[in-house]
């Protein structure tokens, strides 16, 4: 089969090109949804002991958290950046321990507040949505600038 026949080619290809046509704030939902995604996955594969296929939903999880951790931008003095990048530090300890110690607890641990940011960011964006359709510039909210090949050298599938 072709590469550009196979399924999982063509869904790498929408998402890293959903992902390079995105607003920063649309691809820090969509990191948000891509980390706890892979997190299920590597719940899933816990259950049912693929150790292998766990291992990559891991990585991949780690990998959208160091993305998230490294877009925070410091420079704008909110307070809220230091309790970020802890709530960050303490989902990538979970992380590991759920893989380490095979503790779904722990990746639940890490779902649960990914979802909680991932909501929050979900919010901000449909606010901004709203807005952008009075204004005529949308606003960003976060760390990312307007650069979209950032994304461009990870592979962000599952």
């Amino acid at each position: 089969m072709a590469a550009d026949m196979n399924p999982a080619y063509a869904s790498q290809e929408y998402l890293r090109t959903k992902l390079e046509t995105a607003s920063p704030l649309e691809a820090v939902v969509m990191m948000y949804e891509l980390a706890i995604d892979s997190l299920n996955a590597a719940v899933a594969q816990l259950r049912s002991g693929d150790a292998m296929a766990r291992a990559k939903s891991v990585t991949k999880a780690q990998e959208v958290v160091n993305e998230l951790l490294m877009a925070v931008d410091h420079s704008s003095g909110a307070s809220y950046t230091a309790t970020l990048v802890e709530l960050y530090g303490y989902v990538q300890s979970q992380i590991i321990k759920g893989h380490t110690e095979q503790s779904e607890t722990a990746f639940q641990n890490a779902i649960s507040i990914l979802r909680s940011l991932w909501e929050g960011w979900s919010e901000v964006q449909r606010q901004t949505a709203a807005e952008s359709t009075v204004e005529a510039a949308p606003r960003t909210a976060s760390g990312y600038g307007s650069d979209p090949a950032a994304f461009e050298s990870r592979d962000w599938t599952c």
